[in-house]
């Protein structure tokens, strides 16, 4: 079996990123979180390809056991994996949009 582990590379990165937005967020240094965002959302994609990649080559290979073991469970933590970004990157979003000096908002 091929393994390819620059998927964990990336998304690793991804959420590492998405921290420190949020890091920035609540310490009140807002300026340059939407490029942070968009890095990690990017590096989240690159796992993704990663993984596909990965997969892609075990299908030319010829090696459908590996895809039939791994796939369903992939698509499983691929799923709650993205699901759990883009929860995080929408509450760095909401902490980095709060205008610190109104009363009304909910996250400050």
């Amino acid at each position: 079996m091929d393994w390819n582990v620059n998927w964990l590379a990336w998304g690793g990165i991804a959420y590492l990123l998405v921290i420190v937005n949020i890091m920035r967020g609540c310490r009140g240094r807002t300026r340059g979180w939407p490029a942070l965002t968009v890095a990690s959302m990017s590096c989240a994609l690159f796992a993704v390809i990663a993984e596909l990649r990965m997969v892609g080559r075990w299908i030319s290979h010829g090696d459908m056991i590996a895809v039939s073991d791994t796939v369903p469970g992939m698509i499983r933590i691929i799923t709650i994996a993205a699901v759990i970004g883009i929860l995080l990157n929408i509450f760095a979003a909401l902490i980095n949009s709060a205008d610190p000096g109104d009363k009304n908002s909910s996250v400050s």
